[in-house]
C-alpha cells in the first residue's frame, strides 16, 4: 500500500507538465556534442524506405525492438503500473491530475486522451514516417517515438513553466548547444519537427557515447553494457542531466536493470519505465482499433465517438457515449449476454461519468 502510494505520487508529478522547477532545471544540462560517433549501429533489417502507416505502425510496435526494457520482475511491474495509469485503469490517478489546479496544459482530458491524440497527431501528420527514415538515416532506435510521446504528447507548442518547449522538450541553453536557437536572428527551431528530431538524435546519440567513457573512467570490468542496455542510458540522461546519471551509473555499474534502486530522484528513476509503458498502451490501443475499425461503424453514434473521443473533454465523451450505449441496448437486445465491446463501453461510460463528476 504504501509503494503504491507513492508509486502514484510520483507519476502525478511526472505527468504534469508544471513539474518541479528543480527536476525541469536538472533536464538537458548544457554539453558540447560529440564531434565523432562511436557508438555501434542499431542492427536494422534491409527494408523499403516508403513503409506505409501500418507497416510502421507493426514495426515500432509488434516487432522485435532495437531497445529492450530493463530486465527484472521489479521493472516489469513499474511498466505494467505506467501502462494502468496511461491507459484509464487507475480512476484515482486521473481525478488527480484534473483536479490538481495547476493543470493547464493537459486540459479536461486523461492521460490517456492525451497520449492517443499524441500518436494521432504522429501518424496522420507523416511524421512517425519522417522519424522513422531519419533513426534509419542515424542509426539510432526507432524506439525514440515513445520518449518523444513521453516528453510532449508530439504537441509542438508544449512548454513547460522552467522554459523546456516543442516537440522535445529542449531547455533553451541545450537548444542553443544543438543549433534549435538562434539568439541572434530571432529564431527558436524547437516546434520544427524535422529540425528538432535532428537535434534530439544528436543529443541521445551523445549520451549514448558517453557511456563509453563512463566505463574507462570508472574503471569497469567484465561484463558490459550491450547496445541496447546504452540507449537506455542514454534516455534516462535526456531526463536528467550526465552529471546525475553518471553517479548512478557508477553505482549500478553500468547496469540499467538495478538504476532504481540508487536513483534519489523519483521522476528519473521511473522514466524509461513510462517509455515502455506508453509502448505497452498503444499495442493494446491499435489493436482495439483494428478490431473496430471505423468503417465498420460508419455513420453509427460508435463510429462518430470512435473518430473523435481523444479531443474530447471528459464530460464531452460522457454525453457521446450514452447515445452509443443507446444504440448498442438497442441491437443488442435479442442477445443474452452483452458482447466485449457493449462491455468495454460501458465500463468507459463509468469512468469518464465519474472523472465528469469529481471535477464539477
Amino acid at each position: 500500500m504504501i509503494l503504491s502510494r507513492i508509486f502514484l505520487v510520483s507519476f502525478i508529478m511526472l505527468t504534469l507538465v508544471s513539474s518541479s522547477e528543480a527536476s525541469e532545471k536538472s533536464r538537458h544540462q548544457t554539453h558540447k556534442p560529440t564531434v565523432k560517433a562511436k557508438h555501434a549501429p542499431v542492427k536494422t533489417n534491409t527494408v523499403p524506405k516508403t513503409l506505409s502507416d501500418e507497416d510502421l505502425t507493426d514495426k515500432l510496435l509488434f516487432s522485435a525492438p532495437s531497445v529492450y526494457p530493463p530486465a527484472g520482475q521489479s521493472n516489469v511491474k513499474r511498466i505494467l503500473r505506467w501502462k494502468a495509469v496511461l491507459s484509464e485503469k487507475d480512476i484515482q490517478y486521473d481525478m488527480d491530475i484534473l483536479t490538481y489546479k495547476g493543470n493547464n496544459a493537459m486540459g479536461l482530458k486523461t492521460s490517456y486522451q492525451n497520449l492517443i491524440a499524441g500518436w494521432e497527431r504522429l501518424v496522420k501528420s507523416g511524421h512517425l514516417k519522417m522519424i522513422y527514415n531519419k533513426c534509419r538515416a542515424k542509426s539510432v532506435p526507432f524506439e525514440i517515438v515513445f520518449l518523444a510521446l513521453a516528453e510532449s504528447s508530439w504537441n509542438a507548442s508544449a512548454l513547460s513553466s522552467s522554459g523546456a518547449g516543442g516537440y522535445w522538450q529542449f531547455m533553451p541553453d541545450t537548444a542553443k548547444s544543438y543549433g534549435l536557437i538562434d539568439t541572434l536572428r530571432g529564431h527558436d527551431h524547437r516546434n520544427d519537427p524535422e529540425l528538432s528530431t535532428e537535434a534530439a538524435m544528436a543529443l541521445l546519440t551523445d549520451n549514448f557515447n558517453m557511456t563509453y567513457s563512463w566505463d574507462r573512467s570508472f574503471g569497469l570490468k567484465g561484463k558490459k553494457p550491450t547496445n541496447s542496455e546504452r540507449w537506455l542510458w542514454a534516455f534516462w540522461i535526456y531526463n536528467s542531466s550526465p552529471k546525475s546519471v553518471s553517479h548512478y551509473y557508477r553505482q549500478s555499474r553500468g547496469n540499467p536493470s538495478v538504476f532504481y534502486k540508487y536513483v534519489e530522484n523519483v521522476e528519473n528513476a521511473n522514466y524509461v519505465h513510462k517509455i515502455f509503458g506508453i509502448r505497452e498502451v498503444l499495442r493494446d490501443y491499435v489493436k482495439q482499433a483494428r478490431k473496430y475499425p471505423h468503417k465498420k461503424y460508419e455513420n453509427t453514434p460508435y463510429g462518430n465517438y470512435i473518430q473523435k473521443w481523444y479531443a474530447l473533454t471528459v464530460c464531452q465523451r460522457r454525453d457521446l457515449l450514452s447515445e452509443v450505449n443507446n444504440q448498442l441496448q438497442k441491437s443488442k437486445k435479442a442477445a443474452k449476454k452483452p458482447d466485449a465491446l457493449s462491455i468495454r463501453i460501458k465500463r468507459e461510460t463509468d469512468y469518464v461519468s465519474a472523472l465528469c463528476k469529481a471535477i464539477r
